[in-house]
Formats: C-alpha cells, structure tokens, sequence
C-alpha cells in the first residue's frame, strides 16, 4: 500500500513538465527521505527550483505573496510596483515606535528596526535606505518626548506621573532609555 508523502500542491508545483507524475512523486520521496534529519538549506531549495517549469514558479510566488504582507511589501519593493513602497516599511516603523497605547500595542524598537533591514534585503536603495532612516529617527523622538512629558508629570497633578509611569513600565520602556 502507497502511503501519500506530500499535499496535491506540491505535486503541481514539483512535477517536471517533461516527466510524469508517477515519477515526480518519486523523486520527492527520494529527497525528502535523504534530508528527513537535516534542516533544509538553500542549496535543497534551489535544487528543488530546478524542476518547477514557468506556471509552477509564477504559482509558488503568488503563494508567497499570498501568505503575507511583508511579502507584498517586498515583492512590490524588488518589483518597483506602486507608486510608493516606501510605505509599507514606514508603517510599520511607526506601527513598532509609535503604537496604539489604547489597543495595549507594545513597543519594540528592534521590530522596528527590521522594517529598514527587510527593505534593504528588498532592494536596498540609498535614497530609499536614507528616507527611512530619517523616518525612524524621527519616530524614535517620540520616546525622548514620552520620558520627558513623564519626568515633568510631577508636577501636574495627583495621578498623572503614576499613569505615565504605567504606561512606561507596561510598554517596557526602562531596559530601551537605560541602553542609551
């Protein structure tokens, strides 16, 4: 009795377009059971690219940028698709430095900072790497103007430093301020 290996998907996308399928199956098995106690590496992936014929490729890359948007962001990014795409990297700058303290977001510079590194990775344009940057910095002051609103809240009224203060602690923003 034959027992399935892979999904109906990958037989699609991995059959040869000179092969039969019975034989696709077969080699899918052969390198699947030669890599089962190893972690793929890119060398398995690209020798696995060999025998996607142009509708299997064209496939496989609408699944990926299907299953997210930093795919989309990247995709339009290397494509020059769009008539800014910049702003998926920004949004999501601002989405890290600058969230929604209502919706409990928390804050994470280093999320934020890969936004830059996944558009380098994208393309990689100095103008473009320059403009985030600066849209970054920018940002970033939002923290320096949040210690000093909370530094001066003592004198405001009962209260307000404490929430502050909270809301600092919460979004753990001590270990950031003490790094610098």
């Amino acid at each position: 009795m034959v027992r399935a290996i892979c999904s109906f998907a990958e037989v699609v996308y991995l059959e040869p377009a000179e092969k039969p399928a019975h034989k696709a199956i077969m080699e899918r098995f052969v390198a699947v059971a030669r890599s089962k106690n190893a972690s793929p590496t890119w060398s398995d992936v690209r020798a696995a690219l060999l025998h996607f014929d142009r509708a299997g490729l064209r496939g496989l890359v609408h699944d990926l940028y299907a299953a997210s948007k930093d795919n989309q962001a990247f995709l339009h990014a290397r494509l020059g698709l769009g008539h800014d795409q910049l702003q998926p990297f920004k949004a999501c700058i601002s989405n890290w430095i600058c969230p929604d303290v209502m919706k409990n977001q928390p804050i994470s510079v280093s999320k934020a900072k890969k936004a830059i590194a996944d558009y380098k990775k994208a393309i990689g344009r100095p103008d473009g790497m320059a403009e985030l940057s600066i849209f970054y910095c920018e940002r970033a002051t939002y923290l320096e103007r949040l210690d000093k609103l909370r530094s001066r809240a003592r004198n405001v009224g009962w209260g307000v430093e404490e929430e502050l203060n909270g809301l600092w602690c919460a979004a753990a923003l001590d270990e950031h301020h003490q790094g610098k």
